[in-house]
């Protein structure tokens, strides 16, 4: 009950460094180490979901290609619709969109304008959370937005470059090794940005495609 009816004020200290201090700091945590582990999501329990999907290829890039936050945290459609194309000029590769039920058709816009039927699948909610997980654990490589998505492949160990606009990745990025942030923006960053906030939408706009395109091919050489 203590979460819900006692409010918890911040140190400056805490506020400036990831938002994972202000929850250990609630959770009474205060003499917390300076480094925090990162979350390790365990999966292995659960079936891998893609091979009934249609993924049957070994290398398989899923993109989240949506944020619930809104179009603030929205990398825009036509960039995912081009890093698609590049990942499937290499021979083997396929790509899986993954999302929520109310992603389905963002994602199938997507794979309509690839069009390489066969070689892209549109799994946004085809799966429960469980298997949605399962999913990501199973790609190669993520590529995401700032959502609840590129967050869960960090815990699951899955490399995901995840895109940010105007939001703060030293404070609400991805935690762990695994995870690469691209962000082009010079303007101030912050923690909170409007969900539909036209600056923070120019702001995302301006990482392109070829730039995302180049750290797939590092990472997955690497």
């Amino acid at each position: 009950a203590f979460l819900l009816t006692e409010k918890v004020d911040f140190p400056a200290d805490v506020k400036a460094q990831h938002q994972q201090y202000e929850n250990a700091w609630v959770l009474g945590l205060r003499d917390i180490a300076e480094a925090l582990p990162p979350p390790v999501l365990d999966v292995s329990a659960v079936e891998n979901p893609l091979p009934a999907l249609g993924c049957t290829e070994p290398s398989t890039i899923g993109l989240i290609p949506s944020a619930a936050r809104g179009p603030s945290k929205e990398w825009p459609q036509q960039n995912f619709i081009e890093v698609a194309k590049a990942v499937l000029a290499e021979s083997g590769r396929m790509i899986v969109l993954l999302g929520t039920p109310d992603d389905r058709a963002l994602c199938a816009g997507i794979a309509e304008e690839v069009n390489r039927p066969g070689r892209v699948v549109n799994a946004a909610g085809a799966t429960d959370m469980a298997r949605f997980a399962a999913a990501i654990k199973a790609c190669s490589l993520i590529v995401a937005n700032d959502s609840g998505g590129m967050h869960l492949a960090a815990a699951l160990g899955v490399p995901v470059i995840g895109l940010f606009g105007l939001t703060n990745p030293k404070q609400t990025g991805p935690l762990g090794r695994s995870a690469t942030v691209l962000q082009a923006s010079n303007e101030e960053t912050s923690r909170t940005i409007g969900r539909d906030s036209e600056a923070a939408r120019i702001a995302l706009a301006r990482i392109k495609p070829k730039e995302v395109i180049a750290h797939i091919e590092s990472i997955l050489s690497s």
